[in-house]
């Protein structure tokens, strides 16, 4: 057996609330270790601890003929009031590397607990899987166009959405995974921006749905299956989870989890106080998933119309602007813009000097 036959993921969490949570009736939930495959996760809730941690595993490798190699180990620190000296942690009197944020299990962790980093990394990896098959593929004349899309949606969709049933999302991470997956269903049957094709065309003449809708059923089928787990799971105990003392920042703090779902359910016109009786059943709730996505499509789609012609009201209502309020003066000079015109005059009182 390799002697550097262990990796170590140390997380140090330091924030103003114990990161322990209150579960069905007293019980306290404090998650140390979390082992995936030959992937290990050690999470603290100070330095002191997570050093003793770090001791305590190495000292048992040790034992066991193993070690631990510092060189693939990373210490991750959550943190809102950073410390003046960062905290150095030692494996064997190595000193090992302290990060921002890393890829664990596929998905970019932060310390600010976004997700920016991790969509952009779904977004260019799918992206090279577009590329690798778009001569072969995409742009190739011989498939038809319902082949191309169940291949981008076999290999493209898949890779962009990997994880997404955690993402806590904003309308701009919406928007850049949207923007993404309109040019490539536009590249696939041929369309440009010559063809002024809305996006619901393009969605029906694919016969794919808008990335706002494969993620809102991929969060309600994550919600439906974590409640269905026995209650001692931790992706169930964390979902009903909740922080022992402390309390959320103010000033419009970050949304949490729960509020992506409450407001999701609404959007989907599920009503939030029946979740659990819905979700028991794996037929029902799947039932209700599809009737909410559609409900949710539907209703994106008539307000991308109403803006649309609001859109165009304006632009059709607008009136032109007289040339004449563009003459200047001094030289009687047509200029084709107020900026123009201003910059003309400028012009002019560089020239009197």
């Amino acid at each position: 057996m390799n002697e550097y036959g262990k990796e170590i993921l140390g997380t140090c969490c330091r924030r103003n609330t114990h990161i322990s949570t209150h579960m069905s009736g007293n019980a306290l939930l404090k998650v140390i270790e979390l082992q995936y495959a030959d992937d290990c996760a050690i999470v603290a809730h100070d330095a002191e601890d997570l050093q003793n941690i770090l001791d305590v595993f190495s000292s048992t490798y040790t034992a066991m003929g193993l070690r631990v190699n510092t060189l693939k180990s990373e210490i991750f620190v959550q943190t809102i009031h950073p410390p003046e000296t960062p905290h150095l942690f030692l494996i064997n009197g190595e000193l090992v590397k302290t990060v921002e944020h890393f890829t664990y299990l596929g998905s970019v962790v932060h310390s600010d607990c976004s997700v920016d980093l991790d969509i952009q990394r779904r977004i260019n990896l799918a992206s090279s899987a577009f590329g690798r098959l778009r001569d072969r593929v995409f742009s190739n004349n011989n498939p038809r166009i319902d082949t191309k899309t169940a291949v981008y949606k076999a290999v493209c969709i898949s890779t962009l959405l990997y994880g997404s049933e955690i993402w806590t999302t904003y309308r701009r991470h919406i928007r850049t995974l949207e923007n993404f997956h309109t040019r490539c269903l536009q590249r696939i049957p041929g369309i440009s921006w010559k063809d002024r094709m809305t996006y619901d065309e393009l969605y029906h003449r694919t016969q794919k749905s808008s990335i706002e809708t494969l993620l809102a059923q991929r969060h309600l089928h994550w919600v439906g299956h974590t409640i269905r787990m026995p209650e001692n799971r931790l992706p169930r105990q964390m979902l009903y989870g909740q922080l022992s003392s402390g309390s959320r920042s103010v000033g419009g703090p970050k949304k949490r989890y729960k509020d992506h779902c409450k407001d999701l359910l609404i959007n989907c016109n599920i009503n939030p106080n029946e979740l659990e009786t819905l979700a028991v059943d794996r037929q029902t709730w799947r039932t209700v998933c599809t009737s909410g996505t559609n409900t949710l499509a539907i209703e994106t789609s008539r307000k991308k119309a109403e803006n649309r012609s609001k859109r165009h009201q304006r632009m059709a209502g607008a009136q032109p602007t007289p040339r004449e309020e563009h003459l200047c003066h001094k030289c009687d000079k047509m200029c084709g813009s107020r900026i123009g015109l201003n910059s003309h005059l400028r012009w002019h009182e560089r020239q009197s000097h």
